[in-house]
């Protein structure tokens, strides 16, 4: 269904479905697919902006006092910081549960993998707090830009790659390997100076 074809009937769901196809903004993806009084209006007014038609109703407009507007608005940020405090709890819950498997996983591979997926979940709790306190000093939540964080230096790159390659060496046949265990403790020596720049580079404490 085409954006102002939506306005005939201004299903919600079908709304929904046609916000994904077209927006990259995760944050309101996730937040549509509650229905609410608040998301049913910014829903609309997303999808009025795919239309071309920034301009709302002339009913609406002339039934809605102002201050109704500004209530309107900081009963959405409230609904919006509500949100990402419970983000923030899962988040909390997400890094104790990685940090714990880490710190009972023997193999360095594996723990390489927590203490990533431990880094990005300490990046993503620094982004929610950095919309919760300009809330409180603002009184709204910051324009929302979708940005990637790049968490690999030149040297963890570099040994990503050397790495990946040591690996796949050591998967041939072992009278194909010489010094396969000068290779083996290589691997580890590498591994541990992954998880060590990775540690450094975040401050967390693997």
């Amino acid at each position: 269904m085409e954006v102002h074809k939506w306005f005939e009937n201004k299903d919600y769901w079908q709304g929904v479905a046609i916000f994904n196809t077209l927006s990259t903004n995760q944050f309101l993806k996730d937040l549509f697919q509650s229905k609410s009084e608040y998301t049913v209006k910014k829903l609309e007014d997303e999808l009025r902006k795919f239309s071309g038609d920034n301009t709302q109703p002339e009913s609406e407009v002339e039934t809605k006092p102002l201050v109704n507007q500004v209530e309107q608005k900081k009963f959405g940020n409230s609904h919006l910081v509500k949100k990402l405090k419970y983000d923030l709890q899962q988040v909390y819950r997400q890094i104790d549960s990685n940090r714990f498997a880490l710190a009972r996983c023997k193999s360095d591979k594996t723990r390489l993998e927590y203490a990533i997926q431990i880094l990005k979940l300490v990046e993503r709790k620094r982004m929610i707090f950095e919309k919760i306190d300009y809330f409180e000093e603002h009184g709204e939540l910051p324009e929302i830009v979708t940005k990637q964080t790049v968490f690999a230096t030149p040297e963890l790159q570099r040994l990503y790659v050397q790495v990946n390659k040591m690996e796949k060496r050591l998967q041939k046949p072992d009278d194909q390997l010489r010094n396969k265990a000068k290779s083996e403790q290589k691997l580890r020596e590498k591994k541990a100076r992954i998880a060590q720049l990775i540690a450094e580079r975040k401050g967390v404490e693997l």
